[in-house]
């Protein structure tokens, strides 16, 4: 939420850039609950709130498992999240598609890549998602644009880019995700995220 080029990509989304949304993607290591929930928070802040949730897992030895897991956002866009053996590799990656473009977070959040829709180079009549642009974030300096949000909230009396309800909302999306695995069950959210259960 502090990079400039994440601010960006919420922009293009909501003046529809890249289009309506269709679906968001991604991959992620470590534990639903360590870069889960950074996952579920940036896809709240750049697609919308979650309205319900589904998750499977084989393996939940782990206090923290990083959990497979299915969204609907509150603008009908579905969203699919991948859990990868952190053993293996690390990665974090969030795949945004419209219907008149892409954009791909990559690299952890230090490389964006866009796409437009235009003629596809293969194949006559066919139009395809053809990358446009490649941007590198400033990662290393959210921490600082963080600390100077924070002081003028607090001058200001506003409300941070990112708030402690933020934040309580993404754990509270993990832990409903655990639930949802244990029990076989859907998990829907009010406006207060106050969970009901539905059998799948």
């Amino acid at each position: 939420r502090y990079s400039k080029i994440h601010q960006k990509i919420k922009q293009i989304i909501q003046t529809n850039e890249i289009g309506m949304l269709q679906s968001v993607s991604g991959f992620y290591t470590k534990g639903i609950f360590h870069n889960g929930t950074h996952w579920i928070d940036l896809a709240r802040w750049l697609i919308g709130e979650i309205t319900e949730a589904f998750s499977f897992n084989e393996d939940l030895d782990s206090s923290d498992p990083t959990l497979n897991a299915w969204f609907k956002f509150d603008n009908g866009v579905h969203g699919f999240l991948h859990g990868l053996d952190a053993k293996a590799f690390s990665l974090f990656e969030m795949d945004i598609i419209g219907t008149l473009g892409r954009i791909r977070i990559i690299d952890s959040g230090h490389s964006i890549e866009y796409f437009s829709v235009d003629d596809s180079p293969y194949y006559s009549g066919y139009e395809t998602l053809l990358k446009t642009d490649t941007t590198y974030s400033e990662i290393e300096d959210v921490i600082l644009n963080a600390v100077t949000n924070l002081i003028f909230c607090l001058e200001h009396s506003e409300e941070p880019l990112c708030s402690g309800q933020d934040g309580l909302k993404a754990l509270r999306i993990a832990a409903a995700l655990m639930t949802s695995t244990h029990r076989n069950l859907k998990m829907k959210f009010n406006n207060n995220l106050v969970k009901i259960l539905d059998e799948v």
